[in-house]
């Protein structure tokens, strides 16, 4: 086993990214079914299994391509994307846990594993500072799936923005074209766009509304909030 950290310009571009949830999910399965449902590298059964790419790298012509599909345990998963791991363990002890399971895998020092993983961060940051052209190899990758998965990107990041500011009400045409004027993004993803203002809305602003409504009849606050809410589309999209 050992540490491979993936260009950061190229963090996001994986096989998935392309698939929908049932395609993936299929590619997967067969995944796990040919790994005997085992952890190709320490042999664990564990229940959860993770899809893991393997890539090998041109460093001559700048190439990054997919040559194969594998299952891992969690803990391989993590010790692989050492530096995915360092970002979402914020007390150490997971860490820890990764790197005793290494040591144990590997039947390696402690030395010895900050040695690899001193030369694994160093050959990351000068991939970083190149362009890696990406090749799925035998997975071909159409123009339609290039397509959806930028769609797909941009709801995601629409998303992480709405959670990040709890306010709807900065996210419309004026703040952000590049949402509002793709109208295959908006035909796309207009419902679960709506949804999602509501439910921060609702979360941030119910009581606000609840007061402010609460003294007129015949008013039901979830539904003005959804109305208003879906004022933001009115220019590009009809109700």
């Amino acid at each position: 086993m050992k540490i491979s950290l993936i260009p950061a310009k190229n963090w996001g571009e994986n096989l998935r990214r392309y698939y929908s949830a049932y395609e993936w999910n299929g590619i997967r399965y067969d995944t796990e079914a040919e790994a005997d449902y085992k952890c190709t590298i320490c042999g664990s059964d564990e229940r959860e299994l993770h899809c893991h790419e393997i890539w090998k790298y041109d460093d001559d012509n700048c190439i990054q391509k997919l040559v194969g599909l594998q299952m891992v345990c969690e803990y391989c998963h993590h010790a692989i994307h050492w530096g995915a791991l360092q970002e979402i363990d914020n007390t150490g002890k997971l860490i820890e846990k990764v790197k005793q399971h290494f040591l144990r895998i590997n039947n390696c020092t402690e030395k010895e594993f900050v040695k690899h993983k001193k030369e694994a961060f160093i050959l990351f940051w000068k991939r970083t500072d190149k362009n890696y052209e990406v090749d799925f190899g035998d997975y071909e990758i159409n123009n339609e799936q290039i397509e959806k998965a930028e769609l797909k990107s941009k709801y995601n990041y629409f998303k992480s923005l709405l959670k990040r500011t709890g306010d709807y009400s900065i996210l419309n045409y004026k703040t952000f074209p590049e949402f509002f004027d793709d109208k295959e993004f908006i035909k796309k993803y207009r419902s679960h766009i709506l949804k999602l203002m509501v439910n921060y809305s609702l979360n941030n602003y119910g009581l606000h509304f609840k007061l402010t409504f609460s003294n007129q009849k015949n008013i039901n606050p979830q539904k003005m909030l959804f109305y208003f809410v879906s004022r933001i589309f009115s220019t590009n999209i009809s109700c």
